[in-house]
């Protein structure tokens, strides 16, 4: 977050009050430019709505914006239909069937090597 501003998409169905807590415990919150919670905006990914409302958020265009996501389907899909760069976080080593990320790592740790 010193260099880039960060979004958080999370498919939430709980109330998010308790995962905002957890993140505050964590004191990761002030980190996050925008989170947004598929129960608190009534989408789910890959919904286009989360994406653009995300970008909304922290005043960016989608060209400007990559996302990082660990769900082909969900993450990589959605946030590459709304025009955004993507980095599928492929833990298993499977490689993409579904879509085409720009970028793939095999954890979050992997990601500084990007930066």
């Amino acid at each position: 977050s010193r260099t880039h501003r960060l979004g958080l998409i999370s498919d939430l169905w709980a109330p998010s009050h308790r995962y905002r807590a957890y993140l505050d415990a964590l004191g990761v919150t002030s980190l996050f430019g925008s989170m947004l919670f598929s129960c608190e905006q009534g989408a789910v990914k890959p919904s286009p709505r989360l994406f653009r409302c995300a970008l909304e958020e922290l005043g960016v265009a989608p060209e400007q914006a990559v996302f990082v996501g660990d769900k082909e389907t969900r993450d990589v899909i959605g946030a590459a239909s709304c025009g955004m760069a993507t980095v599928w976080v492929d833990a298993t080593g499977e490689g993409p069937r579904l879509s085409q990320p720009d970028r793939v790592v095999a954890s979050v740790e992997a990601l500084e090597a990007l930066v």
